[in-house]
């Protein structure tokens, strides 16, 4: 009886603490700035290795492995189904990118801000709202401290998907590149 007993009372602990244990999790950043900082600031590549293979072809391997790495960046940027207004997840995950580029690695470096929509509406209609969501991170980049000469926002609509089904929410997104 006594096991019962406490089986019952560690499984109403685990109840009532679960609610707040994902309520947490929900209001963290998706990312940290250290992580958006250790994207963008790797280490240079100095190109590929040269060598001399004396053989036929099959004999020799193609070219050098080149770096596959892409220098774009989710920033997870949440909105409303056709919505430019940044959602309060948003705000949390730009605030940790703006201390991002304030670290003394990026805050030489500029940055495109790419809007994107999922393929619901009309392809002109996507293309301004694609606008709008990148002009919105912008905007809130600059409100953070970001020299407005370090972002460009550009829109593409849903010519750019992240997942193959072009109606799906995750195409709904702005993401950041680096610019070489």
């Amino acid at each position: 009886m006594g096991r019962k007993l406490l089986l019952a009372l560690a499984l109403s602990t685990v109840a009532a603490c679960a609610p707040s244990t994902l309520s947490r999790a929900d209001d963290a950043p998706a990312y940290s700035a250290s992580d958006i900082v250790r994207h963008f600031a790797a280490e240079p590549s100095f190109g590929a290795a040269r060598s001399l293979c004396i053989g036929a072809a099959a004999d020799c391997p193609g070219d050098a492995e080149k770096a596959t790495r892409s220098e774009a960046f989710d920033l997870e940027v949440t909105f409303e189904l056709g919505s430019d207004r940044l959602t309060p997840r948003a705000r949390k995950n730009l605030d940790q990118f703006a201390e991002a580029l304030r670290d003394p690695a990026l805050a030489v470096r500029r940055f495109h801000v790419d809007g994107h929509t999922d393929a619901r509406g009309r392809d002109e209609t996507n293309l301004r709202l694609s606008q709008r969501r990148a002009e919105a991170v912008r905007n809130y980049l600059v409100s953070a401290g970001i020299d407005a000469a370090r972002l460009d926002a550009q829109g593409y609509g849903r010519t750019r998907p992240k997942a193959r089904d072009p109606l799906d929410p995750a195409n709904r997104r702005v993401e950041t590149r680096a610019e070489d």
